[in-house]
């Protein structure tokens, strides 16, 4: 079974716990530079936004599409 991380950009503190959970279920190490999730922030903005890479996003649309 396939497991899939998903993502609520409303709730996103800019904590980047998200990159490390996905750097080490992909690589099995925990190493957020290499991690297919990114998180943009502008501090100063109060801006913080995940971004995922596009066969991620392709398998959570899959995912939340057969789940509802």
């Amino acid at each position: 079974m396939q497991k899939v991380l998903l993502i609520d950009q409303e709730k996103c503190t800019g904590c980047r716990l998200c990159e490390a959970v996905c750097s080490a279920g992909h690589e099995g190490a925990s190493n957020p530079s290499r991690s297919r999730i990114h998180v943009i922030k502008r501090e100063w903005q109060g801006f913080m936004m995940p971004s995922i890479c596009l066969c991620c996003a392709m398998i959570r649309r899959n995912f939340q599409r057969n789940s509802a």
